[in-house]
């Protein structure tokens, strides 16, 4: 799981593969609270997605994205800014 642009301003989009099946993205604040849920569903085919994460009604610092699917987990980190 990767974003782009990174850092950002207003939104980023959100890339990743998926082996198929049950597939989870949570955006975490620094204090590890969810404040965001873009992607919670159930994929039929295996392959690269993409979602856009809008930011732009919270404030800048850094955010956390936490991809599972199957037995992979992975968290990256992302930059908002001015």
């Amino acid at each position: 799981v990767d974003n782009y642009p990174n850092p950002f301003t207003q939104s980023t989009t959100i890339r990743f593969n998926t082996a198929g099946g049950y597939t989870l993205i949570q955006i975490m604040n620094t204090l590890g609270q969810v404040i965001a849920t873009p992607v919670d569903k159930e994929f039929a085919t295996a392959g690269n997605y993409t979602v856009v994460w809008d930011a732009a009604n919270l404030a800048n610092g850094v955010y956390y994205a936490r991809f599972q699917n199957g037995q992979v987990q992975q968290v990256r980190t992302m930059m908002k800014v001015r």
